[in-house]
């Protein structure tokens, strides 16, 4: 008997603002180099995660709200399911306004999706659901408390293939955003890989979390949690072999540190100076 393959996980919060619009489709552009995801099922991926969340940007939370969206996806063998979900004021079925959304809202989702639905959940706010499918071949769980909204994006994904294009593309994009040189990008991505190297036992419920604020000129990036001593041995699985040096050097400051909740890496990456690791 051929064991079925495991679906991977994607789930990315964000607050909702239209710039944060390219976090989406970039950590879908990585699940999709990930998973082998082809152009054309990633390019409705994208499109009717743009929708969505601008319907929510501008509709659930109007004339410039506070709000948080989350944006889950997960892929299995021939398809992706998309959920989108905000603690809005509610569906409002008019064109969204942005600069990736080709203004068509609901009724594009409803042509280029292969199933489509759209839920008011008990304790407010709205929950589109899409399914792609990827080739020819749910339960949602809510709080009674909408839950906090982030700084800038937190993200989580299954520990494993498509954790690396993932995790270095949202970096990439964030780190850019941030205004950093090309050079220091680069270095973002490589902590990122680094990050998405580690073993998924390391990590508590092997999924890899990341939360990414802008802090000042620099970017925060927090991952966890870890299982005890998790965040250690990847730290420790960052020295270049024969090199004696860490990629955590590329990091302005690179540490362990614990609460109630478990271990974590707290990394700043910022424009220059000397890199500050715990402990080495």
């Amino acid at each position: 008997m051929i064991a079925e393959a495991a679906a991977t996980e994607l789930r990315l919060g964000f607050a909702a603002r239209p710039d944060n619009l390219a976090l989406v489709r970039q950590a879908l552009a990585g699940l999709a180099d990930g998973e082998g995801i082809s152009e054309i099922p990633l390019a409705d991926l994208k499109q009717i995660a743009t929708e969505a969340c601008m319907n929510a940007v501008v509709h659930g939370y109007p004339e410039g709200g506070e709000g948080r969206i989350d944006v889950t996806a997960v892929a299995s063998p021939g398809s992706v399911e998309l959920r989108v979900r905000d603690w809005g004021i509610g569906f409002r079925p008019r064109p969204a306004e942005a600069e990736h959304s080709l203004r068509l809202g609901l009724p594009l989702i409803a042509a280029i999706a292969d199933s489509f639905q759209i839920a008011s959940p008990a304790d407010g706010g709205t929950e589109l659901m899409a399914r792609v499918l990827t080739s020819e071949n749910g339960h949602s769980e809510h709080s009674s408390t909408p839950p906090a909204i982030p700084r800038e994006a937190e993200l989580a994904i299954s520990a494993g293939t498509s954790a690396k294009p993932v995790i270095a593309r949202v970096l990439a994009i964030a780190a850019s955003r941030a205004g950093f040189s090309l050079d220091r990008v680069s270095d973002g991505v490589l902590i990122g890989d680094a990050i998405a190297a580690g073993q998924a036992d390391d990590f508590d419920s092997r999924r890899v979390s990341i939360e990414i604020e802008e802090c000042g000129p620099n970017l925060c990036v927090r991952v966890g949690p870890f299982v005890a001593g998790g965040a250690s041995r990847l730290l420790h699985r960052m020295q270049v072999p024969g090199l004696g040096v860490s990629i955590a050097k590329l990091a302005d400051r690179f540490e362990v540190v614990s609460d109630d909740v478990g271990e974590f890496l707290a990394i700043e990456i910022g424009a220059g100076g000397v890199a500050r690791v715990a402990g080495s």
